[in-house]
């Protein structure tokens, strides 16, 4: 959170935050895109119906598959601005719940 803007680059910029975002979840190693994007969307209070958030985040983590792989040397600032935003939103979920939940937690809550 600190690091990411002070990084030049804004590929790795952006790829830093991603890794900030992506262990949270540590557990998550197969339909990446998926998961984070259901995870993040239920830990998350967010504004937005979740269902359009999980579109969001999913979109948003197609950009950094694009900038790992070397598919996508033009990143905007929103590209950069969206994975920002998710990483405080993270945060800020993580403060208002007092406590990181593990993927199995947001599972139950979602399915309960």
């Amino acid at each position: 959170l600190v690091t990411a803007p002070m990084i030049q680059d804004i590929g790795q910029s952006l790829l830093h935050i991603w890794t900030a975002i992506e262990s949270v979840f540590p557990k998550v190693n197969q339909e990446v895109s998926f998961r984070l994007a259901l995870y993040l969307s239920q830990l998350s209070k967010h504004e937005k119906e979740r269902y359009e958030y999980f579109n969001y985040i999913k979109k948003a983590y197609g950009v950094r598959s694009k900038v790992a792989h070397g598919g996508t040397p033009n990143i905007t600032i929103d590209d950069w601005m969206n994975a920002w935003n998710l990483l405080l939103d993270l945060c800020l979920s993580i403060l208002h719940r007092r406590r990181l939940p593990e993927e199995d937690d947001l599972l139950r809550e979602m399915l309960s």
